[in-house]
This record gives C-alpha cells, structure tokens and sequence, in this order.
C-alpha cells in the first residue's frame, strides 16, 4: 500500500546503524526520548540540508519527515567506530548557542570517513504523539520523488534530503518500507555546536533504561550522565557558534 497522505514536499531520512548502535537499539530510546519530552525527540544526521529545509519549514503548514530503513549495509566505520560524541547544543536561526531539549541524547561517530576529527554534526528537531512504531505494508516510491532545490532525483547515498512528489515518467519504481513518520518543530534542522567523547561503557546505563522502557530510568541515567561528564573541562568545542542558515 502506497502512502496516500504524504504531503508535496516533506523530509526524507533513511535510518540504519549509526554509532556503533543498531538501528533497533537508536528506534528503542527515541521512543523514550520522545516521552521523556513530552512527544519531543531528536534525530541526528550528518548533513545539512541547506536552503530547502528553510523552505520546507517557510512553506508547509506542519512540516514532515519521513524516516525509511536503509537499503545498503551499514559501513564498519558506523558499526564499530574509533570514538563517539556526545551533542550538547546547537546554534539556532539567530546564532544563539541553545541546549538540546533536556531528555535528548544525540550521538555521533567522532572521526569522519577520511579518519579525520569530526568537526560538524546536524539534528532534526521532531514530534510525534504517539509511539514510534513501524507503519506495516506503508511504502515510498523514490522514483516519484526529486530534490526540492535542485529538481534532480534522489540519489541512492542521499540519506537525508528535502523531497517533492513528481509525476513519474518511467515504468519503473524503487520502493521504501516508511518506518514512521513525524512533524518537524522550530527550524527543522539545526547545526550542532558543543561534543563531549564519551565511550560504549557511558552509554551502557541508558541502553539498559531503553530496553527496559522505563522513562524515570532513562531521566536518572541520562541527568547523570551529563553531570559527569559534560564539565567545562571535559567539553570540546567541536563548531565555534555562527550564525547559519544552514538547516
């Protein structure tokens, strides 16, 4: 069954390992992430969406993104990556350095492909009110789908990306199961600014909280977890705060 409601333009993100952590372990503390925020969570993406996220946000009434799993294997970097961020802030429209809402947790690998410092990192600021469950026999059509600026298709290593449905011209199609969807809040997109390196042992806690689905569990875990580690000492500044449109 194809996904009738899905607006003309809308944000698309595919979602698979990242971090070291399996998809089904990052679907698991979204949820209580969402909850813990009242229906707020986070979604963190390694590029930025430029100018079309603007105008998605400017445009539609209730901005959405669509989240499908990926097709392709995850890389070796994301399933065993050599270190790991913990995201504090990001810069909002305009410039101020703002905390991530208080129950988020955005993590990220800390070395880009090329083994070099990751210096730059995005987030998607999401609602949903109720839970992030898979949307069964629910697919897209990639073909029927064209980069909202650019007006060319939606490249296959395109993981997150602004998109407007287009009549299709070929006799073809590329299917996506939708796993959910969301509404986008404020910008959308914001640019990350403050990290922390933190370990696999740091996470521990609150993946255990995540797999038991306890909320008071995951705020007592995660309030410590930021307490211990997120000193000014212990804090790098991984993207000197500007002001940028870039979401």
């Amino acid at each position: 069954m194809r996904l009738k409601q899905l607006p003309e333009i809308f944000c698309w993100s595919k979602m698979g390992t990242e971090a070291g952590e399996s998809l089904d372990d990052i679907l698991r503390r979204k949820e209580i992430e969402r909850i813990a925020n009242d229906g707020v969570f986070t979604w963190g993406i390694g590029n930025s969406l430029g100018g079309s996220m603007a105008q998605l946000i400017q445009n539609v009434r209730a901005p959405m993104v669509v989240f499908t799993k990926m097709k392709s294997k995850p890389k070796v970097i994301d399933e065993t990556p050599e270190s790991l961020l913990l995201w504090l802030t990001y810069i909002d429209a305009n410039g101020n350095e703002c905390p991530l809402p208080r129950y988020s947790l955005v993590t990220s690998r800390g070395h880009t492909d090329r083994a070099t410092k990751k210096r730059s990192h995005y987030a998607l600021l999401c609602s949903h009110r109720s839970p992030l469950k898979q949307m069964n026999n629910t697919v897209l059509d990639s073909l029927e789908l064209r980069n909202l600026i650019t007006g060319k298709p939606v490249g296959y290593s395109q993981v997150t990306s602004v998109v407007k449905r287009v009549e299709k011209i070929i006799n073809d199609e590329k299917i996506y199961n939708i796993g959910f969807k969301a509404y986008l809040k404020n910008e959308g997109q914001v640019k990350l600014s403050k990290a922390v390196e933190i370990s696999e042992t740091d996470l521990g806690p609150l993946l255990s909280a995540a797999e038991s689905g306890s909320v008071k569990k995951w705020k007592i875990e995660l309030n410590k977890l930021k307490k211990g580690l997120c000193s000014e000492d212990n804090i790098s500044s991984y993207q000197k705060p500007q002001l940028s449109m870039a979401f």
